[in-house]
């Protein structure tokens, strides 16, 4: 738990909000599959997220699951929220990659369930080619060289966003 929280900490210093009360690992968090983490909402002292235990050691799909909730404390820091869940999650998602959080997306976006029968889950809300686009116009209204944009990203990332151009 206190690597989460210092992950978490990294990630509000990023994006410019006070850190959370609580990031943790839960043992008994029972989820749907495609729902990987959870933030409940309040001040960001009072503010807490859960993650299912089944993420502990899986630091890509971590990244990506810390910056999509911290984003929704970000929103809503500035009393950005979409009344339809669906809408809020997309949005929340897009807000990540705006945020400067692409790369922790983009890596994330593949969880492996397993490594023996190498079972993957998709995270996120935004179309996969949706994602890429945001990230590159992101990195392109930054200035940032492609060689930056492209470092540190895992193969199935790169691929997406040379398929996004296709």
């Amino acid at each position: 738990d206190s690597d989460l929280l210092a992950a978490a900490r990294a990630v509000t210093d990023h994006i410019g909000i006070p850190p959370l009360g609580s990031v943790s690992y839960e043992w008994g968090l029972v989820m749907p599959a495609s729902i990987a983490g959870r933030i409940h909402l309040g001040f960001s002292a009072d503010s807490k997220i859960q993650i299912p235990l089944s993420y502990v050691g899986k630091p890509l799909p971590l990244g990506a699951i810390l910056a999509h909730e911290l984003s929704h404390q970000m929103l809503a820091s500035q009393g950005i929220w979409c009344a339809e869940e669906q809408e809020n999650e997309e949005l929340t998602d897009a807000a990540s990659i705006v945020a400067g959080l692409g790369k922790l997306v983009l890596n994330g976006t593949i969880s492996t369930l397993t490594e023996e029968a190498e079972e993957a889950q998709l995270l996120g809300y935004l179309p996969l080619r949706t994602r890429a686009e945001l990230y590159k116009k992101i990195n392109v209204y930054h200035g940032v060289p492609d060689n930056v944009a492209m470092e540190y990203l895992t193969q199935f990332a790169l691929n997406l966003l040379v398929e996004s151009t296709a």
